[in-house]
């Protein structure tokens, strides 16, 4: 018996599962939910990257969802898809576990990633019966961040499946900076309901706000499309007023607090949790600079205080989300000063500087 039992840690030990002496008693009680299904469920947990954990979330959701489960593992194809992603991401095994009815999305491959404009529709679609509705800023925020978050379910699944990982990487990062700006432009919807339903109604009317043009230019990986799974967001708010009715200090306040509400979208405290931090560091004057500011503002900045590097986080600037219009006016009257930035004094020696210090 001992002998027979060392024989089977063994081959747990060779499929990858580290705790082998609870493995054991998980697989029995895997079973005992979903038959034989569990059984041959071993084959697919040792593609995992960390069987242990793939197995854990498995269990777990066999508990309360034993018939989809069931399906998932009797099946190779479906088995090996679900347990791949249970191994590779407790942020994901835990959305799954919150949410059981992504499991559906496991069952066929994801064989194509989403668009740009067919990813702000999901999006968009997640959160407009509520603003039409009475406005409910935690609902409507956690509708928003459970459409990011099938969404990037998605994308992960895809991801997993590639043949070749490294030959698959540009089009994931380039998915998820997508999906990025996806949730930017939903949550600046969602800042310009709150903020016209909101007591402060009364201080800024709804041809007001709707009158203010606000830019969302994407900086450093997201504006590259190359976004990691787990990164902030570095951003930077362009503003602009609609009429010329509306002054634009009047613009700029109510675009400034559109920018902190769609921030609070984001990553403010609701039942979903937060999707990630939207950094604005990078604008001008960086955290003792205005929030936003109009074009004007953005280039007389890059043309006499601008230091070098600046202009380097320039490259990658992009416009994501908001008036799209007015961010590529923002990139056009810029890149030409990213250039010319290269003829300053001491540019080369600014540019090492930096080098190191990020190295």
């Amino acid at each position: 018996m001992a002998n027979s039992r060392s024989s089977s840690l063994s081959e747990l030990a060779k499929y990858g599962f580290v705790d082998l002496s609870s493995t054991v008693s998980k697989l029995e009680s895997l079973v005992e939910n979903v038959g034989d299904n569990g059984r041959s469920a071993l084959a697919s947990l040792a593609l995992a990257g960390n069987p242990d954990q793939a197995l854990n979330y498995l269990l777990n959701l066999s508990d309360s969802n034993k018939p989809a489960i069931k399906k998932l593992l009797g099946n190779s194809a479906t088995a090996n898809r679900i347990c791949r992603l249970l191994g590779a991401s407790e942020a994901m095994g835990d959305l799954v576990s919150r949410h059981p009815e992504l499991l559906q999305l496991f069952e066929k491959p994801i064989e194509q990633l989403s668009s740009p404009a067919e990813l702000r529709e999901a999006l968009r679609k997640s959160v407009e019966a509520d603003l039409k509705n009475a406005f409910d800023a935690q609902s409507v925020w956690s509708a928003m961040r459970f459409a990011y978050r099938r969404e990037l379910l998605k994308i992960a699944i895809f991801d997993l499946e590639q043949k070749d990982a490294e030959a698959g990487l540009p089009k994931v990062a380039a998915s998820l900076a997508d999906l990025a700006g996806a949730a930017l432009d939903a949550a600046l919807e969602i800042a310009r309901a709150e903020l016209a339903a909101s007591s402060e109604h009364g201080v800024y009317s709804a041809e007001e706000i709707d009158r203010t043009g606000l830019s969302i230019i994407a900086m450093g990986k997201c504006g590259a499309r190359e976004l990691n799974y787990i990164s902030d967001v570095d951003v930077i708010f362009v503003a602009e007023s609609r009429a010329a009715s509306l002054e634009t200090d009047r613009m700029l306040e109510i675009a400034t607090k559109l920018a902190t509400r769609m921030m609070r979208a984001i990553d403010g405290t609701a039942r979903e949790p937060m999707l990630w931090q939207v950094d604005a560091n990078l604008r001008p004057e960086g955290k003792s600079g205005a929030l936003v500011r109009t074009l004007e503002s953005h280039v007389a900045y890059y043309e006499r205080w601008a230091q070098s590097w600046e202009f380097q986080a320039l490259l990658k600037a992009r416009p994501i989300a908001g008036d799209m219009n007015l961010g590529q006016q923002y990139v056009n009257q810029l890149s030409s000063k990213v250039w010319a930035s290269a003829a300053r004094e001491g540019f080369v020696e600014s540019a090492q500087k930096m080098r190191e210090r990020v190295t």
